[in-house]
């Protein structure tokens, strides 16, 4: 029983690339991997989703996610809309597919990103990621490599990797959860299932 909603629009990215975009399965996974997804990931968070959903929307958060290998998501949360947000994300991957960013504004992004590598880490978590770097079977070596992607990043990379998501929005996953008034009220084509009902017995 509330006016606002959680929304995500995502995808396991290789398994998506390789249809919608025609990749080969060996360049799939070195696509996904690239470390310029995390200066995307940044300018996409904090830049067009946070003006557009966030301040404009109305929406308490908004974000871009990429893990290390395979899923994307779009999300928001606390938002009071749903078509629109989910038609600000298309218009996103659009906007990263036509970036025209100053050489200083990149500059900030990816030294902002970097930063996120080079954060000192407490033993207990170091130890953390390494095991699960081992039982996933991650190379050691990918961290750095991507560090040096981010850094390497350039325009024409970042308007590659948004034409390369505009081209498989339509393959995304959505999913919407709020009170059933508000996502009946919305055009975006839905499949509904109750998980609470709040109807007195």
């Amino acid at each position: 029983p509330t006016n606002v909603t959680f929304n995500a629009l995502g995808a396991d990215l290789p398994q998506l690339a390789a249809t919608a975009l025609g990749f080969a399965p060996e360049e799939t996974l070195t696509w996904a991997e690239d470390g310029a997804w995390e200066v995307a990931r940044n300018m996409l968070s904090f830049d067009v989703l946070w003006n557009t959903v966030r301040v404009k929307g109305g929406a308490y958060g908004v974000g871009f996610t990429k893990d290390v290998y395979r899923d994307a998501c779009f999300s928001s949360f606390r938002d009071p809309r749903i078509d629109e947000t989910f038609v600000r994300f298309a218009e996103a991957a659009q906007w990263l597919e036509n970036l025209d960013a100053a050489p200083e504004d990149l500059e900030s992004y990816i030294i902002s990103t970097v930063s996120t590598f080079d954060a000192p880490v407490k033993p207990r978590r170091l130890i953390h990621a390494q095991i699960s770097n081992f039982l996933l079977g991650r190379s050691p070596d990918l961290r750095l490599r991507r560090r040096e992607q981010a850094l390497a990043t350039t325009p024409e990379k970042l308007r590659a990797l948004g034409k390369g998501l505009s081209l498989m929005m339509d393959g995304m996953h959505s999913c919407t959860i709020g009170s059933a008034d508000i996502i009946a009220a919305a055009t975006t084509p839905t499949e509904v299932h109750t998980l609470v009902s709040t109807q007195n017995n």
